[in-house]
């Protein structure tokens, strides 16, 4: 199952979540409880999630360090995984010279202990981000971010308007 963008422009939406549904992924739109109990239900009946979890759409993401700056990220999988005992594996597609891509699936990322659960999101969030940090910086070409990711970069955009 995987989580996709609601997108104002319909028809690039549609071609995502066809092309992902002609490869047999369940496409949940995201945002809201009705996703969240999706996804939970997906993961108790020993479902995979597929999250896009290296920026955070709605702005209402986890704090973290990344590459020495302060941003948010999703915390969708620390929280996920908290509530329902998954395991968290950081993926990363990367194109092969020539045509086409493989995947590279990282090691089990355990979620940290701490006392209350917003603190093991947090922490785990953070492990996220630096495990990502660690996975650009091996091969950063294969890494694109189009929108704005740190403040820096909004204020940098500001500048130029």
């Amino acid at each position: 199952m995987a989580v996709a963008e609601d997108l104002p422009n319909r028809r690039i939406r549609d071609w995502f979540i066809g092309t992902r549904q002609d490869m047999g992924i369940d496409v949940v739109i995201g945002g809201g409880p009705d996703t969240t109990k999706r996804l939970i239900r997906h993961l108790k009946q020993a479902g995979v999630v597929a999250l896009v979890s290296d920026r955070d759409l709605t702005g209402r993401g986890v704090e973290v360090e990344f590459f020495g700056e302060r941003t948010t990220m999703p915390g969708g999988p620390a929280a996920l995984a908290d509530r329902t005992g998954a395991a968290i594996f950081p993926v990363a597609p990367r194109f092969r010279d020539g045509a086409g891509y493989h995947m590279v699936i990282e090691p089990e990322l355990p979620l940290p202990q701490a006392e209350s659960r917003a603190e093991r999101i947090r922490l785990g969030t953070q492990a996220f981000a630096a495990r990502l940090e660690e996975i650009i910086r091996e091969d950063p070409e294969q890494w694109h971010v189009i929108q704005p990711n740190w403040p820096s970069d909004r204020v940098w955009q500001e500048t130029r308007s």
